[in-house]
């Protein structure tokens, strides 16, 4: 049966809320030249709206913004289910979030017994950090409303996937730069960061984000505007334990006229040609124009290239395009698309699956790679379910200006690599496990060391580092000041200075 909080248990939980400070404003650019500002020189938040502290007799906390989920409901089993079901959590209670009123009594609730948090907008987490065991998931798919200003821009709530993002927006000719999966959430993607086909022109999801509305660790509700410090650490590093947010308010661009795309196959018999085949990739990306994307992708013994593009090919596109067709069999015309019609079809599969996918590092060319790549491309080959793709970055990504107003950091680095594993049922099997923990090794030994903070491994030993390199103990301080009890904690979760 779904549990519903009382008056009196609100106020319970409410005399756990304590006053928070925040730290300095002022702007790390992660990865880059500027020196992080020393955490311990914070500066006080701008007041946060307070949690209730009335009397029973006055509390007016209206039902429809939370309910409570145990595990003797009959929708528990499929409500904590995340995207990958290699992983399996069971939480004490879920709580269903409607309103930030309600994400606010929920962290008052848990908080009160004593309750881990977690927070799920999509349910993506290659980890399953959105899910926990014993404690409470705040479950955010419920606010997923889409409101617009005048200014053209949005508010969004966190748990608004990436298919109702673009139903809303490409009609009206606007458009976030974010990813294509259907079902991710917009909450986890922007404050993780953030790419897609239209972050070389655009920027990242987060560099689009210019407001929050906040829920902190004492229940109290913060805004992004007068607090720069928790704006700064929600682009980037705000699925990592700070609290939750419950809207998010984006600028929008004008959406491309159409999009293109090209397709480009060969099969590979054995790493060195593979090897080959990414070598060329590298060398043709860095003449991509910057409205193009393009990925690498070798699953077992088939090698694929995809480029897009949202302008007609200019001289350099063309001949990036004839050296693709001259080695390769293309598999898609290029002919312009309607981006309305053509995001669809990479939506992927929007169904629950098997997987173990995570980072496989930051790259700045082929020289980072190069000298695993061929033992790296074997182990794709010989192994069934195995799979490794590199994506294009630069361009918009690299500007200093969203740089310093964010903690993402490795802004520099043009190529962000994956290695995902799939199966079909059941455990692992234990052949396609081997491949992918040899894989990583084979990556580690090359020196890479920065990975996506939103394509996280819970072998990363030095993820801190790896996630926001030198805006880590900036983030931690502000932390201590969003969550000084540590209720939103998890395996890689920001931990608490000292």
């Amino acid at each position: 049966m779904p549990v519903k909080l009382s008056r009196r248990e609100v106020l319970e939980a409410a005399t756990v809320a304590v006053a928070i400070s925040v730290a300095a404003a002022g702007c790390h650019r992660g990865g880059g030249t500027t020196p992080a500002k020393d955490p311990a020189s914070a500066q006080p938040l701008a007041t946060p709206v307070p949690s209730p502290t009335k009397p029973l007799t006055e509390m007016r906390l209206n039902p429809a913004d939370i309910e409570l989920i145990t595990p003797t409901d009959a929708r528990y089993a499929a409500l904590k289910t995340g995207y990958n079901l290699r992983i399996q959590h069971h939480p004490a209670a879920i709580a269903m979030c409607k309103t930030t009123e309600g994400v606010s009594a929920a962290v008052r609730y848990a908080a009160a017994r004593g309750w881990k948090i977690a927070v799920r907008s999509g349910g993506h987490s290659f980890e399953g950090y959105s899910g926990c065991d014993d404690g409470m998931v705040i479950h955010l798919r419920s606010m997923h409303a889409i409101k617009h200003h005048e200014d053209q821009g949005i508010t969004v709530g966190p748990g608004c996937i990436l298919r109702e993002l673009y139903t809303d927006l490409l009609p009206k000719n606007r458009i976030v730069p974010a990813g294509s999966c259907a079902t991710v959430g917009a909450g986890g993607l922007a404050l993780g960061g953030g790419y897609g086909f239209f972050s070389r022109t655009l920027g990242l999801t987060c560099d689009s984000l210019e407001d929050i509305t906040f829920v902190d660790g004492a229940g109290n509700v913060l805004s992004g505007k007068t607090n720069p410090e928790l704006m700064w650490g929600c682009r980037g590093g705000g699925t990592a334990g700070l609290g939750v947010a419950t809207e998010l308010t984006f600028k929008t661009h004008a959406a491309p006229a159409a999009f293109r795309s090209w397709r480009f196959k060969a099969r590979v018999a054995e790493g060195a040609h593979a090897d080959a085949i990414l070598a060329k990739w590298f060398a043709m990306c860095i003449k991509l124009p910057q409205t193009s994307f393009s990925a690498f992708v070798l699953n077992g013994k088939v090698a694929t290239i995809l480029i897009t593009g949202t302008e007609a090919p200019d001289a350099t596109l063309t001949t990036v395009l004839q050296e693709m067709r001259s080695g390769y069999k293309q598999t898609s015309t290029g002919l312009p698309q309607p981006l309305e019609k053509a995001l669809p079809n990479y939506y992927g599969q929007t169904q629950p699956l098997r997987f173990k996918n995570a980072s496989g590092g930051y790259y700045a060319g082929y020289s980072s790679i190069e000298a695993a790549a061929n033992e790296i491309l074997s182990m794709v080959i010989a192994t069934p379910g195995l799979m490794f793709q590199v994506n294009t970055l630069g361009g918009a990504i690299q500007n200093p200006e969203a740089e310093a107003r964010s903690c993402y950091a490795h802004r520099s680095l043009q190529f962000l690599a994956e290695v995902q594993a799939y199966w079909d049922r059941g455990e692992a099997p234990k052949q396609l496990m081997d491949g992918y923990t040899a894989l990583q090794r084979a990556v580690a030994k090359c020196g890479i060391t920065a990975h996506y903070a939103n394509y996280p491994s819970s072998e990363f030993i030095n993820w801190p580092t790896a996630y926001y390199a030198s805006s880590y103990p900036r983030l931690q301080a502000l932390k201590k000041l969003t969550d000084p009890s540590d209720l939103f904690h998890f395996e890689q979760s920001i931990r608490l200075p000292g």
